[in-house]
């Protein structure tokens, strides 16, 4: 009993210590700052509060200096960020720009100093510089029941109006405030959907097309899921803003003209749609999709789901920070279309860019592609 009782011992010990070879402190210089002020840490990682910005509260240590720390049960690759407790406030440059996100490797107990010089200070929307190109139309305040209300913006192809007879397939995009305008994004980074798409259609690379963008709520998490507010969601696009669209733009209504995509848990919904209402949509992009990760799991729905539809995706990941936590589901998901007899460069299409991060610079970067592979 005593010698059992001792390898009970040893094993919680040796489990202690593995455990201790993945904690990071962080620690914060901010000579800028009041010495007794507030400093939050966010990243993409739930013991970072998952890009919450007011998530974390860094503990002050004095001397212009916080600290935080973390433990995890396995190595990994952290995107961070640190704020004054809202994102206009977060590490900036000299003129006062947002910067990208720090990145950390866990593979090691380690220690990382970071000094920030310069803060965002940024303007409210409506007095930051556009940057939208070409004609976008907004709509405001559309409402649905059991949904919070939202505005849509409709981006239309150079030449819309001259050529008064034409009419243009449509891709429906989710999380619209970074879709088309730095004015109104939520990290200072779009996607530059706009300049990308009048440039290629300009170019002949792909057919003149509508963009719908539809805004994100405070509700995001739960639209762009499984669950009544995820089938909500899903409703309100098919039955009330599609058939708006049609009825004001020209569009081409068939399934085949009328795609859908998002980045993320927009990539989810994105999916959700297309196998969902497989005869509304024909085509998704997914970008760095959430298809299993925490509570959500939607590749065993696909999964237990025998019909085969027709349709093409498009999934891209990166590989730094949250998109490494996604690319096991995104891998079984793919192995699911496989096993279901969908082909590889034509009815899927995967790219993998392991440099990349979670963020609206790289799926920026990647939305060129993408859009043309879903136009072939």
């Amino acid at each position: 009993m005593k010698g059992k009782y001792l390898l009970v011992v040893l094993l919680g010990a040796l489990n202690f210590y593995c455990r201790a070879q993945y904690r990071c402190t962080f620690e914060l210089f901010a000579p800028s700052l009041d010495p007794q002020g507030s400093v939050f840490i966010t990243g993409g990682h739930p013991a970072l509060g998952n890009w919450q910005a007011d998530a974390i509260h860094m503990k002050n240590v004095g001397n212009n200096l916080w600290t935080y720390f973390i433990e995890l049960d396995s190595p990994k690759s952290i995107e961070y960020k640190y704020t004054l407790g809202d994102w206009q406030h977060s590490i900036g440059n000299e003129a006062g720009a947002a910067v990208g996100n720090l990145t950390v490797m866990l593979s090691s107990s380690i220690s990382v100093r970071d000094t920030v010089l310069y803060w965002t200070s940024e303007k409210p929307a409506s007095q930051r510089k556009s940057t939208i190109i070409g004609d976008l139309r907004r709509h405001l305040n559309m409402e649905y029941d059991g949904l919070l209300p939202r505005n849509v913006s409709v981006w239309l192809p150079p030449d819309y109006e001259k050529k008064s007879k034409t009419k243009y397939s449509v891709i429906y995009m989710h999380d619209a405030q970074n879709l088309f305008d730095e004015a109104t994004s939520s990290f200072g980074n779009e996607w530059r959907v706009d300049e990308t798409l009048d440039s290629l259609i300009r170019i002949g690379s792909i057919p003149p097309m509508i963009v719908v963008g539809i805004d994100n709520t405070r509700d995001r998490s739960d639209d762009y899921s499984e669950g009544k507010k995820g089938q909500l969601y899903m409703q309100f696009i098919v039955k009330k803003l599609k058939p708006f669209i049609d009825k004001n733009y020209r569009t081409l209504k068939d399934r085949k003209n009328t795609f859908v995509g998002g980045s993320s848990m927009g990539g989810l919904i994105s999916f959700m749609l297309l196998w969902e209402h497989n005869n509304v949509f024909s085509k998704a992009m997914c970008m760095s999709p959430a298809f299993k990760i925490q509570e959500i799991n939607y590749v065993d729905n696909v999964a237990h789901k025998n019909k085969k539809r027709k349709m093409v995706a498009y999934f891209d990941n990166g590989g730094i920070g949250l998109e490494e936590d996604l690319q096991p589901g995104i891998d079984e998901m793919i192995n699911t279309l496989r096993k279901k007899g969908y082909r590889n460069y034509k009815d899927f299409y995967f790219i993998l860019d392991k440099t990349a991060k979670h963020s609206e610079g790289d799926w920026s970067n990647r939305f060129p592609e993408a859009i043309k592979l879903l136009s072939k």
